[in-house]
């Protein structure tokens, strides 16, 4: 999908939906089994998930169970305290009604560069009630 305009409010929404059914486990609208990361143990063994603020739309909360970091800040926190795992999100694909979002599980490392492990892939459309849904498959992919 080529990148666009798209509401802010709206992919702010799937980012917080998409986030939330990682850790939670549960399916997204339109699906019947939640995005699995074979990896997301390292994530949920923290006190609180690490999310990169990169490509974070304004107006995403996703309350206090998630800690928001900046890229410098996550390679602070690795050489400080060691490894950790933590999502971020790739930029967003946006056409005509249609979002793709791409969420990463990535591990931080105190001397290397961050590590990908692998992204579960999302493609959202409002049906016609307006209520936003998934239209293929979650795609979870391992690197």
């Amino acid at each position: 999908m080529a990148s666009g305009p798209e509401p802010a409010d709206d992919l702010a929404r799937l980012q917080v939906l998409l986030v939330g059914a990682v850790l939670d486990r549960q399916p997204l609208p339109g699906q019947n089994e939640a995005p699995f990361f074979a990896d997301l143990d390292y994530v949920l063994s923290q006190e609180r998930a690490v999310l990169s603020r990169e490509y974070l739309r304004p107006g995403a909360v996703f309350g206090a169970r998630v800690e928001l970091l900046s890229p410098a800040e996550i390679v602070g926190r690795a050489r400080q305290s060691g490894e950790f795992a933590y999502l971020r999100f790739q930029p967003p694909q946006c056409e005509a009604r249609r979002i793709g979002l791409s969420l990463q599980l990535c591990m931080a490392f105190p001397d290397l560069d961050p590590l990908p492990l692998g992204a579960a892939v999302a493609t959202f459309e409002p049906d016609s009630a307006g209520q936003w849904r998934t239209v293929d498959p979650t795609a979870v992919l391992a690197y």
